[in-house]
């Protein structure tokens, strides 16, 4: 019903197959979500290993 012929979709401006829904342009969408507890503490985790790790390579390189 609301699906225009391909040559006339640019002609009105629609360009994409399906009409315009609200949700589809949401911007309180919770997608992906906040991160989990875990995933945070494995982050915090690599970044300290990898700032030791640079540390003692430089304090290696500069001895």
């Amino acid at each position: 019903m609301n699906r225009l012929p391909e040559h006339r979709r640019a002609i009105h401006a629609r360009t994409w197959a399906r009409t315009w829904r609200h949700a589809d342009f949401d911007p309180i969408e919770r997608w992906p979500g906040r991160p989990r507890r875990w995933e945070t503490a494995a982050d915090i985790a690599l970044a300290l290993a990898i700032g030791v790790g640079l540390t003692l390579w430089m304090w290696e390189a500069m001895a």
